[in-house]
């Protein structure tokens, strides 16, 4: 519903200011956005899910991934 509405908003502002033409380069400036986002969250849930699958096979994975990127002070 946001999408739809947004995409309208941006049509309706083009026309008024340029027209036609306006309208038309609203729509399909908002079309990248409106294809990405949903491929972004997905594969954030992807990845939580992944994440939480092998936490749950090898608990101590966690653990252990927390302390091969852990940095010391004295080693900078």
């Amino acid at each position: 519903m946001d999408t739809a509405q947004t995409i309208c908003d941006v049509a309706t502002r083009g026309h008024e200011q340029k027209g036609l033409t306006g309208a038309v380069g609203g729509v399909l400036r908002q079309i990248p956005p409106t294809v990405v986002k949903p491929l972004i969250v997905a594969s954030e849930a992807t990845s939580n899910l992944l994440g939480g699958m092998r936490n749950q096979i090898r608990p101590d994975a966690r653990k252990e991934a927390c302390l091969k990127w852990r940095t010391d002070d004295g080693q900078e």
